[in-house]
This record gives structure tokens, sequence and C-alpha cells, in this order.
């Protein structure tokens, strides 16, 4: 395995230079958006559910840096087929993550490159922007 340094570049670069979820889904049943007054980044999250009522897909427009799009990319790809419920706490994971610097073990790999940022708090916040977001999209957020 790749150290932890060269995991997150490696990670945050190819996310960040060819989003794989940029752009809304052929149906958005809701959306949400944050941006940071700090550094003018701004991301909207498009969520398309299943007849269930679990995530079908997400997708992002996010216009900043390289933490904020490649964060909106990987929270697109790890929460689809997810409950409301499932991505709240997935959300909070990553959160505590943040905060701690620990890789949090109900995260997937890819969401670990984002660890080392719990020593750069301005970083932190680019990072916490998608899932901000997210928040609103899921009603748990300050409307938009």
């Amino acid at each position: 395995m790749t150290d932890p340094e060269t995991f997150y570049r490696d990670t945050v670069l190819a996310h960040s230079r060819a989003p794989r979820h940029a752009g809304a889904p052929p149906r958005v049943d809701a959306s949400g958006h944050a941006e940071s007054r700090l550094c003018g980044d701004a991301v909207d999250v498009f969520l398309m559910r299943h007849p269930d009522g679990t995530l079908a897909r997400i997708g992002h427009r996010a216009e900043g840096c390289a933490i904020s799009i490649a964060a909106a990319d990987l929270m697109a790809e790890t929460l689809s087929g997810q409950t409301d419920d499932q991505a709240r706490a997935t959300s909070g994971a990553f959160q505590t993550m943040l905060t701690s610097g620990v890789p949090h073990p109900a995260l997937p790999p890819h969401l670990h490159a984002f660890a080392g940022l719990a020593a750069y708090p301005a970083r932190r916040g680019c990072a916490l922007l998608p899932w901000q977001a997210l928040a609103t999209a899921l009603g748990h957020g300050p409307r938009t």
C-alpha cells in the first residue's frame, strides 16, 4: 500500500481533474448548495432516488479547489445506494475523521485520503463543503 500522503495526492488529483459524478443526474429529486465565504468555492449536489427512496445517483457541480471537487466526487461515489439515514451516518463519520485525523472504520478507504486534513482547518472546510450541500439536499441544512 502506498503511504497516506501519496494516496491522498493521487486520489484528490484523479477526482479533481476528471470527476466521475459531475453534473446532474437525468432526474433531480432534491438538491442542495453550499459555498465558502473564505475562498469562494461552491458546490451543488443533486440527488436522484430509487422508488424505494434510496439514493440512486448523486451528481455535483463543484467549483473551486481540488479538495472540494474531489470531495464532492468521492462523496457521490460513496453514497449511491444508501438511505438518507445511512448518508447522514456516513457524513457524520466523515466529519469525525476530519476532526480526529484518524481514518474512520465506517468509511470506505478512498475517503480515508482526507484524514490528513485534520491538521489543516482551512482545508477541512473545503472537504466538508459538498457534505454541507448534501445536508441541505437531505433537508437537514439551511434552505437555498
